[in-house]
């Protein structure tokens, strides 16, 4: 799978430009049927010992415990008094019927949200821009500015 990713991650910047987030399912569905064949996934459950069973697969010194590797949690911090009242207020706090109910999450109806009053707009950019003077970007316009 590893391979066939990385091959078509290749084909797609080859083709387009580099993946982005909208790009990912096309790319890893490409590589995923090449790599996930019939014949992949039944070597994959016959090399784990799954399908057709076979416990002789895996020797008991692969069934070992692993060592522990990280020393990170020999060198906790202490809290502060400060830091410890605030998670203690965090683990025994009770929502109230107040703090649940979705009719307190809502703007009234009187109160305006900011960004609504705006009244300019900031266009996408376009495939040829001028600016119209020197300092003014070419993707914004004025609020004076009508088209």
């Amino acid at each position: 799978m590893k391979v066939e990713m990385k091959r078509s991650v290749v084909q797609f910047e080859d083709e387009n430009q580099r993946v982005v987030g909208e790009d990912f399912g096309l790319v890893f569905g490409r590589a995923f049927l090449i790599a996930f064949t019939v014949d992949t996934v039944k070597a994959a459950f016959s090399a784990t010992g799954i399908f057709p069973f076979n416990p002789g697969v895996i020797c008991p010194e692969q069934l070992v415990p692993a060592e522990a590797m990280s020393i990170k949690g020999s060198f906790t911090l202490t809290q502060t008094s400060l830091i410890r009242a605030i998670m203690t207020t965090f683990r025994t706090y009770q929502p109230t019927l107040f703090d649940t109910s979705p009719s307190h999450a809502l703007l009234p109806s009187s109160v305006q949200a900011p960004i609504a009053s705006l009244s300019c707009a900031i266009n996408p950019p376009s495939p040829v821009t001028t600016p119209k003077a020197s300092g003014s970007h070419p993707n914004r316009r004025s609020c004076n500015d009508t088209e």
